[in-house]
């Protein structure tokens, strides 16, 4: 009876714990999110790795400072982004999320409605999960 009540009491906590990572991770993409509307160029600086390769659904390979250089200037101008995570997994200080967003903008002076499904790669650094990977491909509907 002890075993039992002891593997329920760890596996409660482990799943308390998944949870509550699962929730910051998911967070820090939404803070993400609305720094990109909102054109937030600092915001943006703090919430992605130094690493980041960010690879958009036309194939535009970007760095964080080119990402960074894009919104900043109004090369891309993301004007509503709506998601919806489908997966989440994580293994230890790395976190992928799988997801579709409804995005709609403004691509070098023409506007642009989409779905796109996407991977999201997190690490967390320093008490902070930051983005290092994103690939996105447009979703036919």
């Amino acid at each position: 009876m002890r075993l039992t009540l002891l593997f329920l009491f760890f596996s409660a906590t482990a799943i308390s714990a998944q949870s509550a990572v699962q929730r910051k991770v998911l967070q820090a993409e939404q803070s993400r999110f609305e720094a990109m509307m909102q054109r937030d160029t600092v915001a943006l600086a703090k919430q992605m790795d130094e690493n980041l390769f960010f690879i958009h659904s036309n194939a535009l390979k970007e760095s964080k400072t080119a990402f960074i250089s894009s919104v900043g200037t109004g090369r891309i101008v993301y004007q509503s982004m709506k998601p919806t995570p489908i997966a989440f997994q994580r293994w230890g200080r790395t976190a992928v999320l799988n997801g579709s967003v409804a995005v709609e903008g403004i691509y070098k002076g023409s506007p642009f409605k989409m779905t796109l499904l996407y991977t999201s790669v997190y690490r967390k650094k320093s008490g902070h999960w930051k983005l290092v990977r994103w690939q996105s491909t447009k979703e036919n509907s």
